[in-house]
């Protein structure tokens, strides 16, 4: 079964689970800065899933630097979608999540997202 979501800038559901691709891939990012370090889990053309600790609201516009091996680090703004916050008492055992969608996303991140997920 896959889940559908909102999407505010067309207004109406899209299925972004059928456009994801699981790939791990550490990632920096912040609202002001990209201080803090992530990973994805999955990955698009047009958003990714973070699993971090340091989770932003919905609505939270984010700076995301995401450091692909062997690829120049790609600089991206995201938008945070949906959280997943994890209790505290719980965070040794499993992390809490975030999932951003990206404000024009580079046409280099696409051809990178197109080739690596081929």
């Amino acid at each position: 079964m896959t889940t559908s979501r909102l999407d505010p800038d067309l207004g109406k559901k899209s299925d972004s689970r059928d456009q994801r691709h699981r790939k791990r891939v550490k990632v920096r990012f912040g609202p002001e800065e990209p201080e803090k370090i992530a990973f994805t889990s999955n990955l698009s053309e047009h958003g990714l899933l973070l699993k971090t600790n340091h989770v932003h609201p919905p609505g939270t516009m984010l700076q995301v630097e995401v450091d692909a091996v062997d690829y120049p680090t790609f600089t991206l703004l995201g938008r945070v979608v949906w959280v997943n916050r994890v209790p505290p008492r719980l965070q040794l055992v499993k992390s809490s999540t975030m999932g951003l969608a990206f404000k024009e996303p580079s046409q280099d991140w696409i051809d990178f997202c197109k080739h690596w997920n081929a």
